[in-house]
This record gives structure tokens, C-alpha cells and sequence, in this order.
């Protein structure tokens, strides 16, 4: 990859659990550390690792369907231009990359249930060593509201797993409550990556609200990026009647309340859902 100088985010285990979930190495120092292959008693978890390979999206998921989130980053970088990104810095700085990423680990690194943060549906694919995935398994709303409550603590529910080997992809929707786990002696190396579709606004909207409300059940911190997420995709829904009529009417316009009522979103943003709901009044579904 180059750029040895460049750092990334590590999880380590020993660090002080009343500080950030990871710290900064140079990837000089992820190197050196991965290279000796050593069984660590305090392994490292390289999160947010640039994927220098071009595209390795799943084929089952190339649909257009699968593509809101590509549009989400389209409307934070291009705004009304339909032509190659050429925004400013300070505009390029309110887009993470959350597309496409690699995880790197040492063996023996373990992460506690949890969910994946802005509702973000996941893909994974595994390219070296075997890789532990874990999910509750139909959660009931009882059993949902009990972990959201308690997310270290509750032990209830239905818990399955699968060990994945090299080659092999899972995907998992948005609010899915996961763990992963690994052997000891092994290194994992992970292609993956994040996206939202059009079909699920709904549970996506609801999974934002309860992950805004409750923060220790994501793996990420969402204060200051949640509004944001949700302005772009009041953005492309306005801007796209498609799509609106793509979905069911009562989990659009639950979509739009909470908008308007559970995100604090600006007057601006209120007109112009109200726009839409005007629409849906007027337009009969097909």
C-alpha cells in the first residue's frame, strides 16, 4: 500500500475502558506487528483500513436497490452537479468512506454484540484465515428492547453463528445484533463494507432513531453524522418520485414524521417533506 507513515485506528484490548475504543499506529507499526506472527496475548483489530483493491462489492448486491447509500455520498460531494466529484476539501472531510473497507486482526480479538452504526447494512468477505460471525436470530421486540436496555449485559435471545472460511461472504441488514470472534493463533484478513437500500428506509429510519436514543448499542459514535445521513436521504427522496412510489405508503410517511419529529431536523427540511407528503396525497400507488 505504501505510505508507511500513514495512521489508522487500532482496538486494543488492554486499553482504558474510559477512553476512545481505539488509538492511532502508524501503518509502519501494524506491519511490524502482523509480521512477527506471534500469538498475542493483547491482539490487535485494524479498523477503517483503506481497500486499495478497485471495487469488490458482492455481484448480489450491485443492484439498484443496493445503491441509496452511493447516493447518500453523491449528494454530500456533488450536490445539483451530475458531473465527476469535484468538491471542495472541507466538503470532501464530511464524507468517511463507509463503502468499502478492510479489517485486519490478530488472532483471539473478540467483539462484543453490537450493532452497526447509521443503521448501515454490512458485507463481509473473508480473505485469510477462518472468521467466527454470531447474530441474534429474530429477535421479538421484547428481546430487542431488553438488549437495546442493556446491550453489555443482556444474555436472552436466540444466538446462532457460523465460521466463515476465505472466500466465503456474509451479509447481514440493518440493526442486526452481532459478534465476532476468532481463533487465538490466526490472523484474519476481511474485505467489507456498508449499504442502505431503497426497500428498507423504514427499518433504516427506526434503527437510526433507536441508535440515536441509545449509543452504547453501535460500534460508532453517530452524534455529530446521524443528521446528516438523514438530510441526504430527505434529499434523494424528494428529488426521486420513483421511489416513493417503490414503497409502501404508511412506511414512507412514518419515514417522514420522524424525520420531522425525532431528528431536530431544520424548517428547511420540514417544507420540503411536507412537499412530498402533498404528493403521496395526490398520486395513487401502482
Amino acid at each position: 500500500m505504501g505510505g508507511f507513515h500513514h495512521e489508522v485506528s487500532v482496538q486494543i484490548p488492554s486499553r482504558d475502558g474510559n477512553l476512545k475504543s481505539f488509538e492511532s499506529r502508524t501503518l509502519h507499526e501494524v506491519r511490524e506487528q502482523f509480521l512477527r506472527n506471534e500469538v498475542a496475548e493483547d491482539p490487535w483489530n485494524v479498523l477503517d483500513l483503506h481497500n486499495p483493491i478497485p471495487s469488490t462489492l458482492p455481484t448480489f448486491l450491485m443492484g439498484e436497490n443496493c445503491q441509496l447509500l452511493s447516493r447518500v455520498r453523491d449528494v454530500v460531494l456533488m450536490g445539483n452537479s451530475a458531473e465527476r466529484p469535484m468538491a471542495a476539501i472541507d466538503t470532501w472531510n464530511e464524507w468517511k468512506n463507509v463503502l468499502e473497507w478492510v479489517l485486519l486482526c490478530e488472532g483471539g480479538h473478540n467483539t462484543a454484540p453490537h450493532m452497526d452504526s447509521h443503521g448501515f447494512s454490512t458485507w463481509l468477505t473473508v480473505q485469510e484465515g477462518q472468521v467466527g460471525f454470531g447474530w441474534m436470530s429474530r429477535p421479538t421486540k421484547d428481546e430487542l428492547d431488553a438488549w437495546i436496555g442493556d446491550p453489555q449485559g443482556y444474555l436472552g435471545g436466540q444466538w446462532r453463528y457460523v465460521v466463515l472460511q476465505p472466500g466465503q461472504t456474509i451479509f447481514f441488514t440493518s440493526a442486526t445484533i452481532h459478534y465476532v470472534f476468532r481463533i487465538s493463533k490466526i490472523q484474519t484478513l476481511m474485505v467489507g463494507g456498508h449499504i442502505l437500500q431503497w426497500s428498507n428506509i423504514g427499518r433504516w429510519m427506526e434503527t437510526m432513531i433507536a441508535q440515536t436514543k441509545n449509543p452504547d448499542t453501535t460500534n460508532e459514535d453517530m452524534d455529530f453524522t446521524a443528521g446528516k445521513y438523514v438530510k441526504a436521504v430527505a434529499d434523494l427522496i424528494h428529488d426521486r418520485d420513483r421511489s416513493i412510489h417503490d414503497l409502501e405508503k404508511e412506511m414512507v410517511r412514518k419515514l417522514f414524521e420522524n424525520v420531522k419529529m425525532k431528528m431536530g431536523i431544520a424548517p428547511f427540511y420540514h417544507k420540503k417533506i411536507d412537499s412530498i407528503e402533498l404528493r403521496l396525497k395526490a398520486t395513487p400507488y401502482s
